[in-house]
């Protein structure tokens, strides 16, 4: 049995250039965000997705080496904003989202820009999941949720369509045990039931982000290290096709056709 799951896309390709179309509702706004009209890229943009305590930075680092693609790291934060956030993340939830994703958006327009293409270790999408966890959770008022959809949406346009995205399936309990043994400070606040309700966002994330975008879902537990992990990614991506095969079956008719 394999150790990933290869999710394909399976809306036919958009025009390069055609703009982003989004519901009115912002509560709506996650599960229904078109991802297909994004303008594509001359080079491969490859982006490794999961939650807090995955090995996205390692897999990223693997990946690159082994494609020869820069990596485009997940932009530096100040550590005492990130302290400040898990102790009080309503009253820094705004400022942090707006904050990360200016800076996402930043590293989108240097690969736009430059066209050599990379590996994120973190996808920009993933950001408004953040966002809307708080906003489940109470530590984001609907105003300052409405205002960060709106500032994404409008960015959006300017986006860069990843050609692959890598999903490290990695439950909360582990995640949490990882980060508790990496020992960072700023992360000693961050409970099981957020990485839960994470995870719960990024399922739902994955199945919406694969109707548009080819998505290697990988058991990360499996592999015995992440190099062996990287190997394995390039293989199949370099074997991947967008071909569905459909035939008529005895069954079909026996339904009489429907």
């Amino acid at each position: 049995m394999k150790d990933y799951e290869i999710i394909t896309p399976q809306k036919k390709s958009s025009p390069k250039y055609s703009p982003l179309k989004f519901p009115p509702s912002p509560q709506s706004f996650i599960e229904h965000l078109q991802y297909d009209n994004i303008q594509l890229q001359e080079k491969d943009l490859i982006g490794i997705s999961g939650i807090i305590g995955t090995g996205k930075t390692s897999l990223a680092r693997a990946l690159g080496k082994l494609l020869d693609l820069p990596v485009l790291y997940e932009p530096e934060i100040d550590k005492k904003f990130l302290e400040d956030f898990y102790k009080n993340k309503r009253r820094y939830s705004f400022s942090l989202q707006v904050k990360l994703l200016n800076e996402r958006f930043s590293q989108q327009q240097k690969v736009l820009w430059e066209g050599k293409g990379g590996i994120t270790d973190r996808t920009m999408y993933e950001d408004s999941l953040f966002a809307k966890v708080l906003f489940e959770e109470g530590n984001m008022e609907e105003r300052q949720y409405k205002t960060y959809l709106n500032l994404f949406r409008n960015m959006s346009h300017f986006m860069k369509k990843y050609t692959l995205i890598v999903h490290l399936d990695v439950k909360p309990e582990e995640a949490l045990s990882r980060i508790r043994e990496r020992n960072f400070e700023y992360e000693k606040d961050i409970t099981l039931d957020y990485l839960t309700r994470l995870y719960n966002a990024y399922e739902n994330f994955i199945q919406h982000i694969s109707k548009a975008i080819p998505v290697i879902r990988v058991n990360y537990l499996k592999f015995k290290s992440v190099e062996e992990m990287a190997r394995k990614i390039k293989e199949e991506y370099e074997n991947m096709t967008n071909i569905k095969i459909l035939e008529y079956s005895d069954s079909d008719e026996e339904n009489g056709g429907n």
